[in-house]
């Protein structure tokens, strides 16, 4: 990829420490659960596929995330992060594109295909990906040598696509000084997250099911 230029997206790959997290490493056996896309280094612009609210798994989607949530449990989540050169075209596109998808309500977390990842092995969902599928869909554009389908990519498999790239690995607070919050992250359950999430179960298992089991849904 091009290297003369003086613009950066980073890859930030996370331990944290939810009981989802700490689930996803178990049963899959991984060192980092979660990875996301910074437009700066001081991660004021963090994108990742991934919860809304804490307690809507099932409404997870394309958001602008925020130190305080990488915090829960624990005040030392350990991160590697990735500095990777760009150029203008590239850096627009990467822009654009995290808007467009964050716009577009249509685009969801690929839960069931991390659920049932140790067994399937993953799969591709109409409109859906999850952390590290959206972070290998950005690294293809930018000429990264991706060898496998997007879904097989989980975060520890970032890690030797960007070896070459990496610039930090250590405790979050001791990257950034930032301390930024979520307007939305830490609501209470509710009876309207309670129908959306309903809404998104059934979306999804229309989408899922079918290609689980080799046919082809209608989009939705």
């Amino acid at each position: 990829m091009t290297q003369t230029t003086d613009q950066f997206i980073y890859v930030i790959l996370s331990r944290t420490q939810t009981g989802f997290a700490r689930t996803l490493r178990r049963v899959g056996r991984m060192k980092y659960n979660h990875s996301a896309i910074a437009l700066d280094k001081d991660l004021k612009e963090l994108y990742s596929f991934a919860r809304s609210e804490q307690f809507g798994y099932l409404t997870a989607r394309l958001v602008h995330e925020t130190t305080d949530r990488y915090l829960v449990n624990a005040d030392d989540i350990q991160i590697r992060a990735y500095k990777i050169p760009v150029t203008r075209e590239q850096h627009d596109w990467v822009c654009r594109t995290i808007h467009e998808i964050k716009d577009d309500p249509k685009f969801m977390y690929n839960l069931l295909s991390v659920l049932t990842y140790p067994l399937l092995g993953g799969f591709s969902t109409y409109k859906a990906f999850s952390c590290s599928e959206f972070v290998a869909y950005v690294l293809e554009y930018l000429d990264f040598p991706i060898r496998k389908p997007l879904y097989k990519y989980r975060p520890d498999d970032l890690q030797s696509l960007l070896a070459n790239y990496l610039c930090y690995d250590g405790n979050l607070l001791s990257f950034t000084s930032e301390r930024t919050k979520s307007d939305n992250y830490f609501r209470p359950f509710t009876m309207h997250l309670l129908n959306d999430s309903l809404v998104a179960a059934t979306v999804l298992l229309y989408r899922s099911l079918p290609v689980m089991f080799h046919t082809h849904p209608k989009s939705v």
